[in-house]
């Protein structure tokens, strides 16, 4: 399912429209938790986001477990396996292409993306390349 495809499902019979109890703090509304009944799973309702977590998580949990097949280094041939990775600019040294999940970076363009991202630049901090073993 694409993820734009996900707010349809909301409030149909392929969810559970669970809600929260009611919100004092929020005039009493009830909070929706959206959870799936499909396939996916909740993935289906919730956007189905894909993105990897920073390579010193995965070696921090490797060393913490005793395993190394948990590193960075080892579990990156299983992201690769899992990507259809559709950017143009990234090496397959670092991305799977034809494989089941498709993978593309947002389109929305924020207003003051280009100043936080040169301000950020200027205090020595270098533009992340997503999903890559160091991302932030």
């Amino acid at each position: 399912m694409s993820s734009s495809g996900a707010p349809f499902l909301h409030g149909t019979p392929a969810e559970y429209n669970y809600k929260s109890a009611p919100q004092a703090a929020l005039d009493n509304r009830e909070v929706p938790n959206y959870g799936g009944k499909l396939l996916s799973g909740s993935s289906g309702v919730n956007y189905g986001l894909w993105t990897r977590g920073h390579s010193s998580d995965y070696d921090a949990w490797a060393k913490h477990v005793g395993d190394e097949r948990r590193s960075y280094a080892n579990l990156l041939k299983y992201f690769k396996k899992t990507e259809n990775y559709q950017c143009s600019n990234v090496g397959s040294e670092v991305h799977g292409v034809d494989e089941p999940i498709s993978v593309i970076h947002g389109t929305k363009e924020y207003p003051l993306r280009m100043e936080i991202l040169n301000a950020l630049q200027q205090r020595g901090l270098s533009q992340a390349r997503r999903n890559q073993r160091r991302p932030v």
